[in-house]
């Protein structure tokens, strides 16, 4: 690696190759804005997913990730991330067992325009045991609900776009 400067990634703690042009790691920093759904639970499903989603990301690597809004406003963030869930479903599939739908969009934001750079659409299903909702259900209890199975299928399908999508953005901005 001669030559190259790497610099100590933030969410994660390993070397990165770091770009002197724009004075960070050389990779897009998002900002994840608080996800929104409506219904029965929905803050749970909604915050739920913002975690899995996060986690993906991060296991992902192509991304650096941080969840603050004011560091998109501060400059720190290339793009915005807002989650909607659109529509989610939950209904017994057998014995002790559920069947699970999630649909979900992405919305990309430039935080320094305000405009939109796409959106992308995730669909999942999935099953799993009938475990109920709590308040104080942690992301890895959800993960094991039908709901989170679905919900994990979703962003899967999802995550290659946001890819695709953000790697074509940089390249029509390194043709400019």
């Amino acid at each position: 690696f001669a030559g190259a400067a790497y610099a100590q990634d933030r969410d994660n703690g390993s070397m990165r190759p770091y770009s002197e042009d724009r004075g960070e790691m050389d990779r897009p920093v998002l900002a994840i804005e608080r996800f929104e759904t409506r219904g029965d639970n929905s803050g749970i499903v909604a915050g739920n997913l913002r975690a899995l989603f996060i986690a993906a990301l991060r296991r992902d690597g192509r991304f650096a990730i941080t969840s603050s809004a004011s560091d998109a406003q501060s400059g720190d963030a290339d793009y915005v991330v807002q989650g909607t869930v659109t529509r989610y479903r939950a209904e017994p599939s057998g014995r002790n067992s559920q069947r699970a739908e999630v649909e979900l969009v992405l919305q990309v934001v430039d935080p320094a325009s305000g405009e939109e750079v796409g959106r992308i659409r995730g669909f999942g299903t999935g099953t799993g045991a009938d475990a109920g909702f709590s308040d104080r259900m942690d992301t890895e209890d959800f993960r094991d609900t039908a709901l989170g199975r679905a919900g994990s299928a979703a962003l899967r399908q999802a995550l290659p776009r946001l890819t695709d999508l953000l790697g074509g953005q940089q390249d029509q901005d390194d043709e400019r």
